[in-house]
């Protein structure tokens, strides 16, 4: 009997305790989460652990969001990247949509929407 691919989760905040909400979250509905709390570190897990799907912060320490997003996309085009941030606005939405973002969503947010959205995202792939 083959064994069904696990959805694997690529969350890069540089908020831990974000982080660790989300892998929560994530992992009580039955996905494989790796984290990372800047840009770079994001880059080279996302190249490393090919994720179906990154949650993306828009602020981080060495690099900003709509700079990582364009590399994601780069290393796995079928990547589904929704963007989150608490300093969004209809230019960054805007742009995030642009460079391939699937959804964008405004902290803070309810657990609820974020697991539909990304839903959503996932079925177009």
């Amino acid at each position: 009997m083959v064994k069904a691919k696990r959805t694997k989760v690529l969350i890069i905040d540089d908020e831990r305790d974000m982080c660790w909400i989300l892998r929560k979250v994530f992992e009580d509905v039955g996905y494989k989460v790796v984290t990372a709390h800047k840009g770079r570190e994001g880059i080279e897990k996302a190249r490393k652990d090919r994720a179906d799907l990154a949650i993306l912060d828009l602020k981080l320490p060495d690099m900003n969001g709509l700079e990582v997003l364009p590399t994601l996309k780069k290393i796995n085009p079928k990547m589904s990247i929704v963007v989150i941030t608490a300093f969004g606005t209809q230019e960054m939405k805007e742009a995030a949509l642009d460079l391939g973002a699937d959804h964008f969503l405004d902290k803070p947010f309810r657990v609820e929407k974020i697991l539909k959205v990304t839903r959503e995202a996932l079925s177009r792939k």
